[in-house]
């Protein structure tokens, strides 16, 4: 019978205890990211909420977590990202993927911004 504790992840056997370190990374690569465009979004009047893990699945074999950011401007909601970080047992994203898409798509967010007013 096969150890609950691990799960399958994009080739790599990952230990249930290094799902929530996975997800730290991944948090703390977000947070990178949105710093480094901090004076873009604040000439945009944008803030953003610190990024939120959300488990939808705590069961090895189909553990499944979320992770959100929600950017508001003056005081009100106005963009959301949210992706899979694990979907069923295995690792979506890393720390490249999502730095790379954050930066593509809070760029785009801060164009569409600047056009519209």
């Amino acid at each position: 019978m096969e150890n609950n504790d691990n799960f399958q992840t994009n080739g790599l056997n990952i230990q249930k205890s290094n799902r929530a370190f996975v997800e730290k990374k991944i948090a703390d690569a977000i947070r990178l990211t949105i710093d480094s465009l901090h004076p873009e979004l604040m000439d945009c009047l944008i803030d953003y909420t610190e990024p939120e893990i959300k488990i939808w699945d705590s069961e090895s074999e189909t553990y499944t977590s979320e992770i959100s950011i929600t950017f508001n401007r003056h005081g009100q909601f106005y963009d959301m990202f949210e992706f899979f970080i694990f979907r069923k047992g295995k690792q979506e994203v890393d720390e490249s993927d999502v730095k790379k898409w954050m930066l593509d798509n809070l760029k785009e967010l801060v164009k569409n911004t600047k056009l519209a007013e």
